[in-house]
């Protein structure tokens, strides 16, 4: 059995800021819980910021995306969109050391 996914590039419209604490996902985090706090977040405040820092927890983040989209679909809540995500890196000190995570914004956009 073979598994695939396939990922596309597209320009969309920034998504808007919304008043909503950050999700944080690290490298122990569970990617299927993620997608259920991720969906709720995206049915009901439109998108969902989530913040990550090194390959295991960006891997975990992805996933929890990949997630996020099957339990919308199975929610009847994708219709004509797909879940899409815009990046940016976030620049902080921590301990007096320079630190950087990305900031993935993700929310539906027509397909």
């Amino acid at each position: 059995l073979e598994f695939g996914l396939r990922m596309h590039v597209a320009a969309v419209e920034p998504f808007k800021e919304i008043d909503h604490e950050t999700t944080y996902i690290s490298g122990d985090t569970n990617p299927g819980v993620a997608a259920g706090l991720l969906c709720r977040l995206v049915e009901t405040k439109g998108m969902a910021p989530v913040a990550c820092m090194g390959t295991a927890a960006t891997s975990k983040a992805l996933k929890a995306f990949i997630i996020t989209e099957d339990y919308l679909g199975r929610n009847n809540n994708l219709g004509d969109n797909v879940l899409a995500f815009q990046v940016r890196k976030d620049w902080f000190k921590e301990n007096g050391e320079d630190r950087t995570r990305l900031v993935f914004f993700c929310g539906l956009v027509p397909r």
